[in-house]
């Protein structure tokens, strides 16, 4: 955090704060909830980065390209919003003129969006999440200041891990909260922590494991008052870190999320491909961080072998469950709404008009499970070319560096590349707190990237590279 005004303790220690408590009350999945978290966001971030211009202006500066593009994206979102005449259509799109019902336009007037009041809340939304990154970006750019946020938000998900399984075993008597229908399983069957939708709390766990593998591996050695060696051990704040790694790990084997438990191997591998194209800094050759992989491997094996979600692979492997069917109904949307969509967050109200019947009449389908399609459905062609110039120019110099890549960054990209992998299964960037977790962790690597060195772990007095 930088040097400011004396308000800026309060309002970083305010948004770490809200940043915490985030995942709770279904993690802003309800209208109300949002907007409780989403205002309080808002109005800190808005407040420290008025007050810090100068670092705000080098931030902009820095990412000048990126965020130029969202701008443009966000101009773009908002145009959806505002009434058009009704001639206008016969050009832009002739199947808008059969649903005025759906629009907040009068008379000849009509907006692109089918939901003028949907496309307000997902649009506000939008700027919270940008608003997060350009706050991090520009207030947390220091290593300890890094790591307080990684805390925060593994300690965060280490709380809920326990409440899940908390529940789990004394079958939901400590349940604080309930799930919205239709989703919702009991919590003898799987676990789901303060969400509705098992699969989003899986790639909330998801995120905090490599976050929490990274502060295992840095975490530092501090004057014991026991002489026993094991007992050190075993109370270190590395020990301790590795316990709640472990549990987080058994809680998102326990969701019995196929998609959950994919996207964290092929993230995995995928970023390890580019850490030793890069060749990457990362000592594998030391035996004892060799030992420890393995026996975090068998470890992670036997809770796997247990799991539910090894279950259901064994019975289904990984069959679509579905999300084919979905996928049909995005083709059928774009088909009639091709280069503007429907608007912003609009894809729940519409869909029931073009799936297939084989779905049925179930609230399940209401989303189209892969964040992707969904933004092509609700953005048309030309948003969502938008949005994906401008998130690949953001996530560019992250993933494509020249210098070799450290642990720190390296543990960054797995869990960001772990979202946008798992994006492609479910529908986890429409649930706010996973969005704003996203755009925070991209903050906080790309202040990584732009100040990174080469991290070592104290050893035996020895200072080994990872």
């Amino acid at each position: 955090m930088t040097k400011g005004n004396k308000a800026q303790p309060f309002g970083s220690l305010y948004f770490l704060i809200m940043l915490f408590t985030l995942p709770w009350l279904h993690g802003g999945e309800q209208t109300w909830e949002f907007l409780l978290f989403g205002v309080a966001i808002l109005l800190s971030c808005t407040v420290l980065i008025i007050s810090h211009h100068k670092e705000l202006s080098q931030t902009i500066n820095s990412y000048k390209l990126p965020l130029n593009l969202f701008v443009i994206w966000l101009s773009f979102c908002a145009l959806t919003i505002v009434p058009l005449p009704l001639e206008w259509f016969s050009w832009l799109d002739m199947s808008r003129a059969n649903l005025s019902d759906f629009t907040a336009g009068e008379g000849s007037y009509l907006a692109l969006s089918i939901s003028s009041y949907d496309s307000q809340i997902e649009i506000l939304k939008y700027i919270v999440y940008l608003l997060c990154l350009i706050f991090i970006a520009t207030i947390f750019h220091k290593q300890r200041h890094v790591n307080i946020v990684l805390w925060v938000i593994f300690g965060s998900c280490s709380v809920l891990a326990i409440y899940s399984f908390l529940n789990h075993y004394t079958s939901g008597q400590y349940e604080l909260i309930a799930s919205i229908p239709p989703w919702g399983t009991k919590w003898e069957e799987v676990v789901r922590g303060s969400f509705s939708y098992k699969n989003h709390f899986a790639a909330l766990m998801n995120l905090s494991i490599p976050i929490g593998i990274l502060l295992t591996l840095t975490s530092k050695h501090k004057k014991s008052q026991y002489k026993n060696k094991i007992v050190i051990y075993l109370l270190s704040y590395r020990t301790i870190t590795a316990l709640f790694v472990m549990i987080i790990l058994a809680a998102m084997f326990k969701s019995d999320s196929r998609g959950g438990l994919l996207a964290i191997i092929l993230s995995f591998l995928l970023v390890l491909s580019i850490s030793l194209f890069k060749r990457s800094r990362v000592n594998i050759l030391n035996w004892k961080l060799y030992t420890s992989i393995v026996s975090i491997l068998l470890v992670v094996g036997y809770l796997f072998s247990l799991s539910p979600v090894y279950e259901r692979i064994q019975k289904s492997g990984f069959t679509p469950n579905g999300r084919d069917l979905m996928q049909i109904t995005v083709q059928r949307i774009v088909a009639d709404y091709p280069l503007f969509g429907t608007g912003p967050g609009t894809y729940p109200l519409i869909q029931h008009m073009y799936k297939p019947p084989e779905l049925g009449v179930t609230e399940m389908s209401k989303r189209a499970h892969n964040d992707y399609l969904e933004l092509i459905a609700n953005q048309g062609l030309i948003g969502a070319t938008l949005f994906a110039i401008a998130m690949l120019c953001l996530l560019k110099p992250i993933f494509i560096t020249k210098k070799p890549i450290n642990l720190q960054l390296f543990c960054l990209q797995w869990a960001i590349s772990c979202m946008l992998i798992h994006a492609m299964f479910d529908f986890i960037f429409q649930l706010p707190v996973l969005a704003v977790y996203f755009f925070v962790l991209v903050g906080l690597a790309l202040n990584v990237n732009k100040n990174r060195k080469t991290m070592k772990i104290k050893n035996k007095g020895k200072e080994i590279p990872i």
